[in-house]
Order: structure tokens, then C-alpha cells, then sequence
């Protein structure tokens, strides 16, 4: 009609899906992220020795070492092997296939974090050389900087190693 304005037509808006524009830097930071803390480059052999901090060791001598062989690797597992040399004259040491306790993975001890925030913790038992000694349980956390931490606890030991490659 003449005099009035006449709309034109515009298009009506197209609804975004909220994420859809950052799907893209969401996958390529993951990517990075996963790509930074590829487990499998920790297989292989660890070796190491106890941390001489007297308050964090208790059964072991103060030159007490480990070597770890880990044959395989993923977040939720791990396989390997433990040598450790006898704590003391009285204990047998440590010379088994690391035994994973799985139940843990499942509960809160699998979601334990130590200081060096750790890329994964895993739980095991070790069987002792002389098997009239007790079994001791292994606490295993890889880290950044290809370093893994050790724990062996059992009621007469404690001790905590620092492994490298």
C-alpha cells in the first residue's frame, strides 16, 4: 500500500546447538592432551631406589633398590614384574608378577592422587621371595617426565622409590 513501509522479508534465525562451534578445539585439545600421556611409552624396565627420607621409610635399608619391568600398560591396567632386593637380614624380598587387586578400579582407591599429580595409580599385592612371609601391597603412579613412584607397604615395611628408565 502507498505510504506505508512495507517489512521485508528476513529469514527467520537458525537455533544453534550450544558446543557444536567448539567441537572442534574440544577435539584438538584431547588430542593433544592424549597424546602427551601415551602409557605405552611406559613399558620397559624401571629401576630405583628408596626416598632416604627416614619418616618415609620404615623395614628398608637406606640403599634398598627396585627394578620394575612393565610388559604392558593402559589406564585401567598394567602388567609387570617386581625385584626388590631384602628389605633387611630378616625378610626375603621381593622377585614376583605384580598382582593386581581389579576390585580397586572400581572403588575410591582407584581414583587415589599423590602429590605430582599422577596420570594413572594402580594397586597391587607382591608375594614375598619366602613364602612364609606375608604378601605386601604395591602402590604404582606413573607420572609426567617418564618418572613412576613406588609404594610397599606391609606391617612391618614401608617405603617409598623413585623410578626412572
Amino acid at each position: 500500500m502507498p505510504g506505508q513501509c512495507s517489512q521485508a522479508h528476513q529469514p527467520e534465525p537458525v537455533p544453534r546447538r550450544p558446543g557444536v562451534t567448539l567441537l572442534p578445539l574440544v577435539v584438538m585439545l584431547m588430542s593433544l592432551v592424549t597424546g602427551c600421556t601415551d602409557l605405552r611409552d611406559y613399558t620397559g624396565v624401571w629401576r630405583g631406589n628408596i626416598v632416604r627420607n627416614q619418616y618415609l621409610r620404615n623395614g628398608f635399608d637406606s640403599d634398598t633398590s627396585v627394578e620394575l619391568t612393565i610388559t604392558s600398560i593402559n589406564r585401567s591396567s598394567l602388567v609387570g614384574h617386581l625385584r626388590l632386593s631384602p628389605a633387611q637380614q630378616s625378610t626375603s624380598g621381593f622377585d614376583a608378577t605384580l598382582i593386581p587387586v581389579v576390585e580397586a578400579n572400581n572403588d575410591a582407591l582407584g581414583e587415589l592422587d599423590f602429590d605430582g599429580d599422577p596420570l594413572s595409580t594402580y594397586i597391587f599385592f607382591v608375594p614375598a621371595v619366602d613364602t612364609a612371609e606375608a604378601s605386601a601391597l604395591v602402590i604404582l603412579s606413573t607420572h609426567f617426565g617418564d618418572r613412576i613412584e613406588l609404594r610397599v607397604l606391609r606391617h612391618d615395611l614401608y617405603g617409598v622409590f623413585k623410578l626412572k628408565k
